[in-house]
């Protein structure tokens, strides 16, 4: 399961791995899908995530929506109390990165953790033999 600090460590690699696409970049669509709505409100995730870039969108939804899109990615996620506190919490999750096809359909996962240089790599290829934008 993810560690507290999981969500901006990816999202820094997000970011970095957008740059080094250079002019690829603008045929990616990077999405941050939260499965915490309680916190991750609109308004909260509207001032965070553009710290990372302009490019990164986040999602984010009533709670039986999230839990609808994390059972379509078969993402296990969980709200675990933390101990001695009064109602805080963290959310253990799985970390992975989706690459999805234009048409909607699965293409790949990236495992958590993955270097931004293979993670570019991996990316141009698919961006070479992609026969429209990902966006």
């Amino acid at each position: 399961m993810a560690s507290p600090d999981i969500c901006p460590t990816t999202l820094y690699d997000i970011a970095q791995t957008l740059k080094a696409l250079d002019d690829d970049a603008d045929r990616i669509q990077a999405l941050f899908v939260s499965v915490d709505p309680e916190r991750d409100t609109v308004d909260t995730l509207a001032r965070y995530i553009p710290s990372f870039g302009p490019s990164i969108i986040a999602l984010t939804g009533e709670p039986e929506k999230v839990e609808q899109a994390a059972r379509a990615f078969r993402v296990h996620y969980e709200k675990v109390a933390l101990p001695g506190t009064s109602g805080s919490y963290t959310m253990d999750h799985q970390s992975y990165l989706y690459l999805i096809r234009p048409d909607g359909e699965f293409e790949t996962v990236f495992p958590h953790g993955m270097k931004v240089d293979r993670l570019v790599n991996a990316l141009h290829r698919y961006i070479t033999r992609a026969p429209e934008v990902v966006r």
